[in-house]
């Protein structure tokens, strides 16, 4: 009996026959491909660093073998794509025989329509008030299209004899249609109103400038405090009252609390404080 030492693993029993772990000793740094069962040297398999491990690895594969396979993934990968363009050519279409329509002339329950030319049935007609058995030359959608055709003209027709539409938008300049923006620039111009055409201002003579300014305004007067008229009733102590309620007033106080501390209503303490004078 031979023995072999092994740091790891000791002094260990082998023969040349049997091997370590019963393999040959000539054989023992010899790889076996998983495809082809074949016993080969490490030379013959890829390696490849196994970022996992930090460390070179030997493919279970011998490179033959490895080569192989990917040759035939790329054969089979064209030949599909062959396939795939054969099969989405575009298919001849024939085309479709109309179908023999059946003569409807001769059936009672069938009516041809003035404007389409279509043969419908009788239900797909109006049919008049007096009548229910007699209907109208045209189907009703052909009707509706006439009807709803006239209404648009009609309502054309009666903005342009009344002067537009009697809606109008907020802010000047914008009209609801043509026809109430020219019935306005009329009316307009009759009384003497010109256009400023740079900046869109309507401007007349003594009442407003061409830059939208109006000329000899009125303005309201202001309120003030204190000219209620007094002589009306001749009474200071209706006069102490009013002049308290102007001065709680100043200091900002509201309507009820002037109110509740005269004794008296909120809305007297009102029409005093906002009366102004003519």
């Amino acid at each position: 009996m031979k023995y072999l030492f092994i740091p790891a693993l000791g002094l260990l029993p082998y023969s040349y026959d049997a091997g370590i772990f019963g393999k040959n000793v000539d054989t023992y740094n010899m790889n076996i491909c998983t495809k082809c069962k074949i016993e080969k040297e490490d030379n013959e398999f890829q390696k490849y660093w196994h970022s996992t491990q930090k460390k070179f690895r030997i493919r279970k594969e011998c490179t033959l073998c490895h080569n192989t396979q990917h040759n035939e993934r790329r054969r089979l990968k064209r030949l599909e794509s062959k396939l795939i363009q054969v099969s989405i050519r575009p298919e001849i279409v024939q085309p479709v025989q109309p179908e023999l329509q059946p003569d409807l002339s001769t059936d009672r329950n069938y009516k041809q329509c003035r404007t389409c030319q279509q043969w419908k049935l009788k239900t797909d007609y109006h049919s008049y008030k007096d009548s229910k058995k007699k209907t109208f030359l045209d189907c009703k959608i052909c009707y509706n299209k006439k009807e709803v055709e006239k209404s648009r003209i009609d309502r054309l027709k009666e903005l342009e004899e009344t002067g537009g539409s009697d809606r109008h938008k907020q802010q000047p300049g914008e009209w609801i249609d043509e026809y109430q923006k020219e019935a306005t620039y009329n009316i307009l111009k009759a009384i003497g109103w010109k256009l400023n055409e740079e900046n869109g201002i309507w401007w007349k003579d003594g009442i407003k400038t061409s830059n939208g300014v109006f000329i000899n305004i009125k303005t309201k007067s202001t309120k003030s405090f204190g000219d209620y008229p007094f002589l009306m009733w001749r009474n200071p102590q209706k006069k102490e009252i009013f002049d308290r309620a102007v001065a709680l007033r100043i200091k900002g106080k509201t309507y009820k609390y002037i109110a509740d501390e005269l004794g008296l209503s909120d809305t007297t303490i009102y029409k005093w404080l906002n009366y102004e004078k003519n």
